[in-house]
C-alpha cells in the first residue's frame, strides 16, 4: 500500500497494489510464467485537489463547475493486469513469447482496455550474452492511470506502440541496451492532451549496472 498524495487538512490519495506470480515447468525445455496484478487508486482528487490531476497525461477529464477547466478524472481506476510468458530453452538461445491484458474495472464511458504481445530471443544474464526483443501494445484512453505509468514511453495512454531493442552483457554486472519506440495515438479527439495520429519516434541507449 502506498500514500500517493498526503494532505494535512483533508483526505489523502492511496494506491493498493496486489501482485502474484509464478513459474511452472511444463516440459524439460518449456516453462510458463503466469502473473496477475491489481492496482486500486482511491480518491485521486481529494477535496478537489488538482495536484495529481495536473500530471494527467491523457486520461479523460470532466469540467464540473463550468469554468472550462478540468476538475477531475472522468474514470476511477482499478486496473487488472494479467500477464503470461512462455519460454522454450531447447535451443542455444532461449525464445520467450509473452502476452499481457489490461482492464480498468472502474472506468466510466468505455475506452478501458489494453493489450500487448511480444517475443524475445536470447538472455542477458552473463558476460557475452545477447538478447533481442520486440513487442506491440495498444492502450485505450482510460485503461491505465496516466500520471503513474510508462515514464519511458512517448505517450502514457491512448496509444499504439512498437517497442524493439537489443541487450548485451559487457560483464556479469554491466549491460548495454539499445532500444527504439514508435508510438501514435490510438484515437484522436479535441483536447489539450491530444496529439496527431502521426508516428512519433524515440531512440535510447542505456547502461545498466548491477550491484
Amino acid at each position: 500500500g502506498y500514500t500517493v498524495l498526503e494532505q494535512a487538512a483533508t483526505e489523502d490519495t492511496f494506491l493498493g497494489a496486489f501482485q502474484i506470480a509464478g513459474r511452472l515447468r511444463l516440459a524439460d525445455q518449456l516453462k510458463v510464467s503466469p502473473a496477475v496484478g491489481y492496482y486500486l487508486y482511491s480518491n485521486v482528487t481529494p477535496a478537489g485537489s488538482k495536484t495529481i490531476l495536473n500530471d494527467n497525461a491523457g486520461n479523460a477529464t470532466v469540467d464540473t463547475n463550468g469554468d472550462g477547466k478540468p476538475d477531475e478524472f472522468r474514470s476511477r481506476f482499478g486496473v487488472l493486469n494479467p500477464i503470461v510468458g512462455l519460454t522454450y530453452d531447447g535451443w542455444k538461445l532461449p525464445l520467450t513469447l509473452a502476452g499481457e491484458y489490461i482492464l480498468n474495472t472502474r472506468a466510466r464511458g468505455g475506452r478501458d482496455q489494453g493489450w500487448a504481445v511480444g517475443a524475445a530471443l536470447g538472455k542477458a544474464e552473463k558476460q557475452g550474452d545477447w538478447r533481442l526483443y520486440y513487442h506491440w501494445q495498444v492502450v485505450e484512453q482510460d485503461a491505465v492511470f496516466s500520471p503513474f505509468v510508462q515514464s519511458d514511453f512517448l505517450l502514457q495512454t491512448n496509444h499504439r506502440s512498437h517497442l524493439f531493442g537489443v541487450n548485451h552483457q559487457l560483464t556479469d554486472k554491466i549491460g548495454l541496451q539499445a532500444w527504439g519506440l514508435v508510438s501514435a495515438r490510438d484515437e484522436t479527439s479535441p483536447g489539450a492532451t491530444t496529439d496527431s495520429d502521426l508516428d512519433q519516434w524515440r531512440a535510447r541507449l542505456d547502461l545498466n549496472i548491477k550491484f
